[in-house]
């Protein structure tokens, strides 16, 4: 086996996948909660 090294990934890139992951539950909230409201207006 050969030697792997972890490194750690880079402040921007934490922050990039923080950004992306929090902006897909918001997401995923606002389609449920649009998709109740269809459903009591239908």
């Amino acid at each position: 086996m050969g030697d792997t090294e972890f490194e750690s990934p880079a402040h921007e890139e934490v922050q990039a996948d923080l950004r992306a992951l929090f902006q897909g539950a918001i997401r995923m909230t606002l389609e449920a909660l649009l998709e109740g409201e269809v459903r009591e207006l239908v």
